[in-house]
């Protein structure tokens, strides 16, 4: 795995090769030499890089991520699930696309837009069913 004589490789589990380099950098990689585990020491701090089968992370208290962006993708689905609140704050626009139906179930829903205009387009009918239908009330 390494070519340089100061590097430091060591055997480990399953055919996986510890290598610390010169170049401040700890790495982990299989037996075909793919990279598991990567930490990359830099002035600024390190740079952590983890490809897994896969990862699991479990806490008594809180997780707290603080990152410029934040990216998910998700091959096959995502679920967020919890037993309290689910709070969203977001200082710009947000958008939701939806390639197939979208649903919203609530035992009460409200729509408000504090500035502007409120639209609702369709390409069929557009339907309210509700006990009592109430406009500009």
């Amino acid at each position: 795995m390494s070519s340089n004589p100061a590097d430091i490789e060591l055997d480990l589990p399953y055919g996986r090769k510890l290598l610390y380099t010169t170049r401040d950098s700890l790495r982990v990689a299989d037996p075909s030499g793919v990279l598991e585990i990567e930490v990359h020491f830099t002035a600024e701090g390190p740079i952590v890089r983890v490809g897994a089968r896969a990862l699991s992370v479990r806490t008594q208290e809180s997780i707290s991520l603080h990152c410029s962006s934040f990216e998910v993708k998700a091959r096959e689905g995502i679920d967020l699930v919890t037993n309290g609140d689910l709070r969203q704050s977001v200082a710009g626009d947000a958008s939701a696309r939806v390639g197939g139906r979208m649903d919203l179930d609530a035992r009460e829903a409200r729509l408000r837009a504090r500035r502007g205009d409120t639209a609702i387009e369709a390409s069929d009918d557009v339907r309210i069913d509700g006990e009592h239908i109430l406009l500009n009330s």
